[in-house]
């Protein structure tokens, strides 16, 4: 036997085969809206690289030492008058103050100032 025997010996496509398909395809759409919609849902948070040994690390600067650390370690540039730090960039070394060279960071911190714990801080 082949397949389309079989398939005509069990009766075919019915009303039943028909109303399963749909709703099937019904609950991937749904699926597929509801992952679609995190673009839009999920806040657009400021971050910057986390300072390397510093467990402590947030986003809004502590003390002036703090401020010294991330001066130290992020590089920054300005933006319509206010200092940006780098988002992926991190000074490779932090004792030649000339010409230092950078590399990717591995760990970040957000600003939570706004808002909670979400999927993006995760």
């Amino acid at each position: 036997m082949d397949y389309e025997e079989v398939i005509g010996t069990i009766g075919g496509c019915g009303l039943y085969q028909k109303l399963v398909l749909s709703f099937l395809f019904a609950s991937t759409i749904m699926d597929g809206l509801q992952v679609g919609s995190m673009v839009f849902i999920v806040p657009d948070l400021d971050y910057r690289c986390a300072i390397p040994g510093y467990d402590n690390d947030t986003y809004k600067i502590q003390s002036e030492s703090h401020e010294e650390l991330i001066n130290e370690y992020i590089p920054k540039s300005e933006d319509e008058g206010e200092v940006v730090y780098e988002k992926c960039l991190i000074y490779s070394n932090t004792t030649e103050n000339g010409n230092r060279t950078t590399k990717k960071c591995s760990s970040w911190v957000y600003d939570k100032t706004n808002t909670h714990t979400s999927i993006t801080t995760q």
